[in-house]
């Protein structure tokens, strides 16, 4: 690992005292598997200043990918939003994908100018992936995997998940 590398990966590890590092087994794909948390916040402003200032350091750019994100209108604090957008809004190194299945609750955090993220971001919807190509996909996967499973059940499966059109 080159030094800038070496120094970025040391202020993260150093910096990011409220992420907890979980390792594990997954049966499916018989592989091990690493995930990152976040663990007991007592302070989100000093956690997100580690997390961003870590990020910012990194010697490529990073992706932050939040997934659910108007789960955070319904945190406690008033002022989550401008608290997270005062951070976001100054790092250069650092790229944001905002994702959220309660359209409507999204739409207004990025379209209403009462709101902090208000017009920050480009509005992307994405649609469900067709059966025709989604089914094939799953089955391929799961040959790949010495699994078998029957394209019946995974219209099946798909149809608990997405509205078929």
């Amino acid at each position: 690992m080159n030094t800038k590398s070496r120094k970025a990966f040391m202020a993260l590890v150093q910096g990011l005292r409220s992420i907890n590092a979980k390792f594990g087994f997954d049966p499916i794909t018989a592989t091990l598997t690493f995930s990152l948390g976040l663990g007991d916040i007592s302070h989100p402003e000093f956690t997100l200043a580690e997390i961003f200032t870590s990020l910012e350091k990194a010697d490529r750019p990073c992706i932050v990918a939040f997934d659910e994100f108007q789960q955070i209108t319904k945190y406690p604090e008033d002022n989550i939003e401008a608290l997270l957008r005062s951070h976001i809004q100054h790092l250069s190194n650092v790229h944001f994908i905002f994702a959220g299945s309660e359209r409507h609750l999204v739409t207004e955090m990025f379209l209403s100018s009462a709101r902090p993220f208000y017009n920050s971001t480009s509005m992307m919807e994405l649609h469900p992936i067709s059966t025709e190509e989604y089914i094939p996909f799953v089955c391929k996967w799961f040959r790949a995997y010495e699994r078998d499973i029957h394209e019946k059940d995974v219209l099946r499966i798909y149809g608990l998940f997405v509205s078929i059109r």
